[in-house]
């Protein structure tokens, strides 16, 4: 399958779909409006995926794979593709400025939330093991801290 992405990249050079080829594996996980990672220009980018196809405007073997899936479900509807679309149209904007105005902000941070043990858990393990069950042994595990 080929996912058509639109790379985050503003410019009106790269303002146009790029072909890239889904991994099997990811094949029914990647849909239209999907957020995606994808190599571009040596580097690692996020795209937004605005169609999918059966066949590619290029090549097949010169196509690179979608590097990686930044969301369980995406973020944009059809419809919203499709708006944005339009208000690139109308307003003369490249197209992943219009997309990226439709992602909720909790999706652009790049917030971190770090969970340690503290003395005062490891002491109080029943009461902690009662709450939040196999958190307690993942953290443990994991050296005391997990980043989320």
């Amino acid at each position: 399958m080929i996912a058509k992405v639109i790379v985050d990249v503003p410019s009106r050079q790269t303002d146009r779909p790029f072909d890239y080829e889904v991994p099997q594996e990811w094949t029914g996980w990647v849909e239209v409006g999907s957020r995606v990672g994808v190599p571009f220009g040596g580097r690692v980018v996020q795209g937004f995926v605005v169609s999918l196809a059966e066949w590619a405007d290029v090549d097949r073997s010169k196509l690179k794979a979608v590097a990686e899936l930044l969301d369980h479900t995406p973020p944009l509807s059809p419809d919203l593709i499709e708006l944005a679309q339009w208000i690139s149209d109308k307003y003369c904007c490249p197209l992943t400025i219009a997309l990226q105005a439709m992602i909720p902000a909790a999706l652009k941070g790049k917030a971190e939330t770090t969970v340690t043990l503290s003395e005062d858990a490891v002491k109080a393990e029943h009461t902690l093991l009662s709450l939040a069950g196999g958190w307690v042994d993942y953290i443990r595990h994991n050296g005391g801290t997990v980043r989320m």
